[in-house]
Parts: structure tokens; sequence; C-alpha cells
């Protein structure tokens, strides 16, 4: 407000005649200072020392028992300051109230104007508002997945929790369970995914396991080796032979040729003529 209104008879007022000239004063500038800072007649007690009154304590006591003002808590708007405001400030201010409320409500209309503007045009806004289409539900797929180098980041979701995730079920399994969390992702995700090729070519989850466990013994080695220690659970658990590769039906094989090249000797046909 640019000015606020007072009678040209204020002083004639009985309210008013009894007051101090100090009185008086803070009466008169707590009035324009409402006006200025648009309070609709509300005084803060802190702004009370800037009006330049002497024994301003006692000038607020004045105003009070003449009940030109009103002790409070709370603000107009009900926050919680405390300080004082005029009595009838609203019949001597109804013209400059009136003016002030329409300008908090342009003020109001003209924010929201600005957040309407601004969600029209931020796309994020408008499709988190806006989107109300269900999510697409996404199923696993099974197949050959050849990992790009991007899913070793150190930060990988946790395949079990990635709809369509690329590392074989039964192979991240194993993995979690044997091997701790405290592993880096990208070597956890790279020996489950090491597990699922193995499990889908016909090694025996025995056997896998097995070689997940050595791995977890044996420092410095990468999640890559785990067929080698695959082949090395087997060759463990089925000793070489002598002749390596041959097995029983071969051994059959050469000692019936042997007992056939015996007979076809002379000295084992005159044997067998005796």
């Amino acid at each position: 407000m640019k000015a606020v209104l007072l009678s040209s008879t204020y002083y004639l007022d009985p309210a008013v005649a009894g007051l101090s000239g100090d009185a008086e004063r803070l009466f008169t500038r707590a009035m324009a200072y409402c006006g200025a800072a648009e309070t609709r007649g509300f005084v803060p007690q802190s702004v009370l020392k800037t009006f330049g009154i002497r024994s301003v304590s006692r000038r607020v006591l004045e105003l009070i028992a003449s009940r030109l003002w009103v002790e409070t808590d709370t603000d107009m708007d009900g926050n919680p300051v405390r300080g004082y405001y005029f009595r009838n400030w609203d019949p001597w201010q109804e013209s400059g109230n009136k003016l002030v409320e329409r300008r908090r409500n342009d003020a109001e209309r003209q924010r929201r104007k600005r957040q309407r503007s601004r969600e029209s045009h931020d796309p994020v806004s408008r499709d988190m508002s806006r989107d109300v289409t269900p999510p697409i539900e996404v199923k696993a797929k099974e197949g050959t997945y050849v990992p790009s180098r991007a899913s070793h980041v150190s930060d990988a979701r946790d395949p079990s929790e990635t709809p369509g995730s690329p590392v074989d079920v039964d192979g991240w399994k194993l993995v979690r369970a044997l091997i701790p969390i405290e592993h880096p992702q990208a070597v956890r995700t790279a020996l489950a995914i090491e597990s699922g090729a193995l499990l889908k070519s016909g090694t025996p989850e025995p056997d896998v396991h097995a070689a997940l466990e050595r791995w977890l013994a044996k420092p410095n080695l990468g999640p890559r080796t785990l067929p080698s220690l695959v082949s090395e659970v087997i060759r463990e658990r089925v000793p070489a032979t002598a002749t390596p590769g041959r097995g029983t039906s071969t051994a059959k094989a050469e000692g019936w040729l042997n007992l056939g090249q015996q007979l076809a000797t002379p000295n084992s046909q005159k044997a067998i003529d005796q």
C-alpha cells in the first residue's frame, strides 16, 4: 500500500487525545509501517525499535491501555509472531485491505500460471503427472548371450533382480550361494555366466559347485578359469590309467587281436594239431 487512511479528526478521538506525544507518534508511524509492509494492521514486536521512539515499551502500554492496540502471539496469517495489531484497522483501511487482498490473489494466480507453464515445457514433469499407462511387463528370455563390456562395470545390478537378465538363473544361484557378496559384482556376474554355460553344456551341477569352491580357495584366478577348475575336479574323481584314452572295450579288443596273432603262427598251429 502506498498510503493509509488517517482521519483528519483522528486527534479528537478520546483514545488518541489521552496519549503522550511519543505514544501518538508511535501510533502513526506504526500505521504507516503496516501500510508499507501490507501486514493488515499487524505490528511485529521486533520492529518497534526501528520507529525511533524513546521508551517504546511504555508507549506500547499506553496504546494497549487506550484500546487502540491489542497484544497477540500470532500475525494476521496465524503464524507464531509476537506483536500487536490495530483494533480498528479493518474499518479504517477497508479499501486498502481489499487492494492488498486483490494483489495477493493476483500474485498467487501468476505463480500457478508459471508453474503450469513450467510443467507444460518440462517433458519429465509432464510424463510423471499425466502418464497413466500401466508398466510393460518384460519376460525373461533364455538363449545364448554374449556379455558386453558394459555389463561388467563395478556398479552392475544384481542379475537376479533385473527382468530379462542375460545370466543363467541356475548359474547365478550357485554363485549367490557360494561366492560372498564382498566380491566385486562384475566378478560374481562373470562367474555366474561361466557356471550357466557349463551347466547348459551338460556339466553336472556338483562339479560346477566344486569348481566354484576351488576358485574361492585359490587367489589370483579370474572367472574364466572356471572350466579348467571343473577339469581338475573330474580328473581327481576319475584317475588316469597307464594308457590314457584306453577303456575296457579297447583292452578286450586288443586281447582278442593278440590271441588271433598267436594262433596264426606255425608253432601255435603245431601245438593245436598235437
